[in-house]
């Protein structure tokens, strides 16, 4: 008997309500994840109840994911409209919350110039930005745009995951999956994932309540592939933050050999 491909669906504003789940689940959605990045918990909770209810509706079994945020770093608010970085000019980078422009960029993260190093990439958002680390003091780091683009409010910076002192998962992490484990989830995703510990860590915090899926992102993640493996239930090929570590044309072998 050939197995379905199963469809996951991150469910948001456009796509909570019950009428609309129903719709997904007849379209054939088998799993909905909760996206806990963006939003605050009552609402992931709203979220998961209205599944649960479109799901006893349409009489299918329906499971959740729940994707925990994991560490973030954000820029400094950019003015309104944003700012227009332009490929080839320099920025620099300073550790703090401050607005940011065109000529600086204040990054809360506050070991920045400690983890940075010359040659190191940042990358904005999604990866429409990028820039190349030219020099770093005890002030600041000066920069080259590399890929140029205009920068909005508070885009994440993303840091080559090897420098960063980040650790996975976070105090939020921690509280958010045993609120989720609690409510029911059947699984939930690990972000940032570097190393066994890290799932390790949310297991003991969830128990066997849910299935623990490691995202693979990070350069650190592929080399401690096989022992990230060995603790997981599942693992999630996450391309776009993949991406961003590492070379954009490694993603596709890199992916299959995840898989």
């Amino acid at each position: 008997m050939t197995r379905r491909t199963k469809i996951v669906a991150t469910v948001g504003p456009a796509s909570e309500s019950v009428p609309m789940l129903r719709k997904l689940i007849e379209a054939g959605l088998d799993v909905v994840r909760l996206n806990l990045s963006h939003g605050e918990l009552d609402e992931h909770l709203a979220k998961l109840s209205n599944v649960r209810e479109a799901a006893a509706d349409s009489g299918r079994p329906i499971a959740v994911l729940a994707d925990l945020p994991g560490p973030k770093i954000r820029s400094g608010r950019f003015p309104a409209g944003g700012s227009m970085l332009a490929p080839g000019a320099t920025i620099e980078l300073r550790p703090g919350d401050e607005p940011s422009d065109i000529d600086v960029m204040y990054v809360q993260y506050e070991t920045l110039l400690e983890d940075l190093q010359m040659g190191a990439r940042v990358v904005l958002g999604d990866g429409a930005i990028s820039m190349t680390v030219l020099e770093v003091d005890a002030v600041r780091a000066i920069a080259r745009i590399d890929t140029g683009g205009r920068a909005n409010g508070q885009p994440g910076v993303n840091l080559q995951s090897d420098m960063l002192r980040l650790t996975t998962p976070t105090e939020e992490d921690l509280v958010l999956a045993e609120a989720m484990a609690s409510a029911g989830v059947e699984y939930m995703a690990v972000s940032f994932v570097r190393e066994a510990i890290d799932v390790e860590r949310v297991r003991e915090v969830v128990g066997d309540r849910a299935q623990l899926v490691a995202k693979i992102e990070t350069q650190a993640s592929l080399d401690n592939l096989d022992a990230i493996i060995a603790v997981s239930d599942a693992v999630m090929v996450a391309r776009g933050d993949l991406g961003i570590d590492c070379p954009i044309e490694d993603v596709p072998h890199l992916q299959k050999r995840i898989i």
